[in-house]
């Protein structure tokens, strides 16, 4: 199933030729346990091969996001993966050179702009009222003190 989604170009990268995400990073879809769980192919190949996957791993290409070729991975802390990104932009167009790295709730990590986080902020508390107002107020001059 993985080799049919697998054509090697002439300088021996693995492309992915089934589907990608919105990043433009291979991805498949597996049931485990009976629920169906994405994956992205270059993690699949990679574990499939016995290549190490921690928790806290990410892989940095060196080629183009659909190579899936294990050999052609730098496996990398969240942290040095986050640092290889800092020519990007969000999507408003911020550059993320000074991101936040957030760990979410369903455990992965991102990336976040600080000035969108800070915008979204910002728009949700011109929509309080006086009372949410004040024990903001509150709340952040306790926690200067």
């Amino acid at each position: 199933m993985l080799a049919s989604r697998i054509a090697v170009d002439e300088s021996g990268c693995w492309l992915w030729t089934g589907a990608v995400t919105a990043a433009g990073y291979g991805q498949i879809e597996l049931r485990e346990n009976g629920q169906r769980r994405p994956w992205l192919a270059h993690r699949l190949v990679a574990k499939l091969l016995g290549y190490p996957l921690g928790e806290n791993m990410h892989h940095r290409e060196t080629c183009p996001k659909r190579c899936v070729h294990p050999e052609h991975l730098t496996p990398m802390t969240v942290a040095d993966h986050a640092s290889h990104h800092t020519d990007e932009f969000c999507k408003a167009g911020h550059p993320l050179a000074d991101a936040m790295i957030v760990k979410r709730g369903n455990g992965r990590t991102s990336r976040m702009c600080r000035q969108c986080m800070s915008d979204r902020a910002r728009k949700r508390r011109e929509n309080w009222t006086p009372e949410q107002r004040l024990a903001d107020s509150r709340a952040r001059n306790a926690r200067r003190k």
